[in-house]
């Protein structure tokens, strides 16, 4: 019966998925609609999206295992990490956001050559390109071992069984 459930609210999830990307694409028109909400999102949805994407298995496990070595003093990790999202927040990210606005940039290397001349732009486009997807390949292994650590140690079933 407990499968059944489980089933059915996996089913139900991607039919939600699948119908807020329907519902997405029709109001997305271009590069800045897709990748930056056409530059409209509010203060409070872009701290959520900025929460969001440092949440991972250094969230779940490395802070837990952090704790469990420094005691007490891991406390100290909570106010450290508050203090840079306050400080990104309000001095980085406005001013990201207007340059951004005035180069049309999109993506961080973008905007942090957007100073540079044509030739020397693409040149170090193209290597942080290949600097951020190796960098990327190694951190989802890193998030795939971290879930299955997860999952494993809360379901009981080896690792590699967990992983997939």
């Amino acid at each position: 019966m407990a499968n059944k459930e489980v089933l059915i609210t996996i089913i139900l999830y991607n039919f939600l998925l699948i119908t807020v990307g329907f519902w997405a694409k029709k109001r997305t028109s271009n590069q800045d609609d897709f990748y930056l909400g056409g530059r409209g999102l509010g203060p409070f949805v872009m701290a959520l999206s900025a929460s969001a994407s440092s949440s991972s298995a250094w969230s779940l496990l490395g802070v837990s295992g952090a704790a469990y070595v420094w005691g007490l003093s891991a406390v100290w990790l909570l106010p450290g990490v508050l203090v840079g999202y306050v400080v990104s927040w309000t001095w980085v990210a406005p001013r990201m956001m207007e340059i951004s606005q005035k180069t049309g940039a999109v993506t961080l290397p973008e905007l942090l050559f957007s100073d540079f001349n044509q030739r020397e732009k693409t040149i170090l486009l193209r290597l942080t390109t290949i600097i951020i997807t190796c960098s990327l390949i190694v951190y989802i292994a890193a998030q795939f071992q971290g879930a299955g650590t997860a999952f494993s140690s809360i379901l009981g079933i080896p690792q590699e069984l967990s992983i997939i």
